[in-house]
């Protein structure tokens, strides 16, 4: 049977209520993924805890990265700084806590968290990261060293012009989306949770979606 439309309120009516059932099921899709991403990040914690349980990442940074390092990229949320700098952030699941000192390897700074304590009653640390200068290595004893490889030179293109530029990789993408992040939960446009969510989501999707939203974000929140 056909159905004949004869007036222009029959064809609004039907375009908005379409309009209407559409929005409503991005609005369910949106929160399934929201779900999702919260699901994704406490499954992120949780192996990042469990891998960690005994000794922490102890990652290992330069003294002079402690000033201005981006704690994105290690996937630590800055919770509270002083005028030194940030002293106490979240990982995993945990806080940890700016601690520094100078022993007899010179001076450091690190960040760690108590794990209990042992047979003796002495506490457990874990530690998440350490900013400390390299000692300087030892040169090779001569003849061992190996020889430098010469540089090779790059051959024009083929039709006399420079090549195109290389698209944006993913590591770049993503130092684009720790920038953007660090400097919108610094303003206070977007809450550290929502980043994230879009941090979760990007390690299965890819980052450019997760700029993209957290672009719009910042832009909608402006």
């Amino acid at each position: 049977m056909t159905i004949q439309i004869e007036t222009l309120d029959e064809i609004t009516a039907i375009y908005t209520a379409n309009t209407e059932a559409m929005l409503q099921q991005m609005k369910v899709l949106n929160a399934s993924l929201l779900l999702l991403a919260e699901a994704i990040s406490d499954l992120n914690q949780a192996r990042q805890a469990e891998a960690t349980a005994s000794t922490g990442p102890n990652l290992r940074r330069s003294l002079a990265d402690y000033y201005g390092f981006d704690w994105f990229k290690i996937d630590a949320i800055p919770i509270r700084e002083d005028r030194d700098g940030v002293i106490t952030v979240s990982w995993g699941g945990h806080d940890w806590h700016r601690r520094s000192g100078s022993g007899k390897f010179g001076p450091a700074i690190w960040f760690s968290r108590s794990n209990g304590g042992d047979e003796s009653g002495n506490t457990i640390w874990l530690r998440l990261i350490t900013f400390k200068d390299y000692e300087e290595p030892e040169p090779l004893h001569p003849g061992i060293g190996r020889p430098m490889p010469q540089a090779q030179a790059i051959a024009p293109a083929s039709n006399g012009h420079a090549p195109p530029e290389p698209e944006a990789d993913e590591p770049t993408i993503q130092q684009q989306f720790h920038d953007l992040a660090k400097e919108a939960i610094r303003t206070g446009r977007v809450a550290a949770g929502y980043v994230n969510q879009l941090t979760a989501l990007a390690k299965q999707d890819g980052w450019q979606q997760s700029l993209r939203q957290l672009n719009e974000a910042v832009l909608q929140a402006a």
